[in-house]
């Protein structure tokens, strides 16, 4: 995998797809496809922490923040 490279509007790109997070939208040699906001939230934390072994509660606080959640 490519590194991570961001643009200033917080665009970055994962392999071939360009991760417009402001759109909920990756954009590739396909197309588009567009994703629901939460989705693009847990690839947005887990594209910053790249190459790191994020641990449920951590992404729990990163992305359902706001909302309470049963991990059973």
């Amino acid at each position: 995998m490519r590194a991570l490279e961001r643009s200033p509007a917080g665009d970055f790109t994962v392999g071939d797809w360009r991760v417009r997070p402001a759109l909920n939208r990756l954009e590739g040699a396909g197309g588009e496809i567009r994703i629901e906001p939460r989705a693009m939230s847990v690839l947005v934390a887990l594209a910053r922490h790249a190459g790191e072994v994020v641990p449920r509660q951590r992404l729990l606080e990163l992305v359902w923040q706001d909302v309470a959640v049963s991990a059973e």
